[in-house]
Parts: structure tokens; sequence; C-alpha cells
């Protein structure tokens, strides 16, 4: 009766170890989902705030190039040219953005006209970059916090796979099978246990060295 009852017990340990393990790992295909998902994002972001801020850095210089005493006399072709180019590429959403990209001057129209048109686009410019730069410090913060838990679980899993299951016999496969003695069946299960004993620390040994590496 001892030895049935230590085998049992044994059992229930093993099954209960590796099944929490393994619903570690599952976590972590999830966690490494949302990690690529909100680290994506992040970058999409990030990227168009520098394409953002280079435009409106290229406007500013254009507007302080521009000089007071011509302020009133038709813009040069190549001028607007210079300036329908920096523009170039840039897209937006926003419909007031839009709506300014489509009332630039006409070609004949004095630098007046097109200094206080380049004024209104660093104003949206600069209203799309102050929404956007919050959206991007809290992607990175998400990514942080999921990395973190992606390392606990990973700590959690002891090494094992999400697809791996453990579970109890029923009784029509334990009829099934031969019969063994309670000392054989403590044995077995003994040796069971000292074996997912050492996958354990042998995985985490590994998984130390693999991030020391």
């Amino acid at each position: 009766d001892m030895a049935l009852q230590l085998a049992d017990a044994w059992r229930d340990v093993i099954i209960q170890t590796v099944a929490y393990a393994t619903d570690n790992a599952s976590e972590m295909l999830k966690i490494s989902t949302a990690i690529e998902v909100n680290k994506t994002a992040e970058e999409q972001i990030s990227l168009r705030i520098i394409k953002l801020q280079s435009v409106m850095d290229a406007l500013s210089t254009w507007s302080e190039s521009q000089l007071v005493e011509e302020m009133d006399e038709p813009i040069e072709t190549l001028d607007r040219w210079h300036l329908l180019g920096i523009l170039t590429g840039i897209s937006s959403e926003d419909p007031v953005f839009r709506a300014l990209l489509d009332t630039i001057p006409e070609p004949d129209s004095p630098h007046i006209e097109y200094v206080d048109w380049v004024d209104q686009l660093l104003s949206v410019i600069k209203a799309e970059i102050e929404q956007l730069e919050p959206q991007a410090k809290e992607l990175s913060i998400r990514v942080e916090q999921l990395n973190q838990e992606w390392k606990d679980r990973s700590d959690a899993s002891n090494g094992l796979t999400a697809y791996l299951t453990v579970k109890n016999i029923t009784d029509e496969q334990a009829e099934s099978r031969p019969i063994r003695t309670a000392p054989h069946l403590a044995l077995i299960v003994g040796v069971l246990a000292v074996l997912l004993w050492l996958v354990i620390v042998l995985s985490g040994v590994l998984k130390g060295e693999k991030d020391e590496s």
C-alpha cells in the first residue's frame, strides 16, 4: 500500500510539474506573437516620425532662406520644384494635411504665399509628430514588458515545448497494461521522476549557457 501511495504521489507530481511547464511554454508562443505585432507597430511609427521630422526640418530651412525683399516677387520655377521635392514621398491620412497639399499656390504666386503655405504645413506636421511620439513610447514600453514576461515564462517552462502533454491514464488503459507489483511500480515511477529532474536541470543549464552567450 505504501509503495502504491508513493507511486501515485510521484505520478501526480510529475503530471503537475510537466503540465505547469508546458502551460508556460504555450503562453510563450502567444507572447512571441504579441511582441512581433507591437514591435512592428513601433517601428512603423518611429519611421513615420523620422520622415516627418526630416520634412519639417527641410521646410523650416526653406522658409528661413526666403529673403524679405523678395516676398512680393513670383517664386522661381526651380525654387518651387525644390519645395515640392521636399514633400515627395510623404503622405498622411490627416484630411487637413491632404487638403493643404492640394492648395499649394500657383506657379506664378509670390514668395509670401508659399511661406504662409509652408507655415501651415509645419503646424500640421508638428501636431502629427506630437501625436505619434507618445504612441511609439507606449509601444516600446509594452515590448519591454512582453520581453520580460516571455523570459519569466521561459524560466518556468524549463525548456519544455508547448506541444508536450502529460495526463493520467484512463481505467481502460490501465487494465490493458501488464500487471506489475507495487515495488516494481514504485521503482519505475521513481526512475521517471529522476529522469524528469535531470531533464529540468539540464535544460536550465543549457538555457543559462545560451543566455550568457
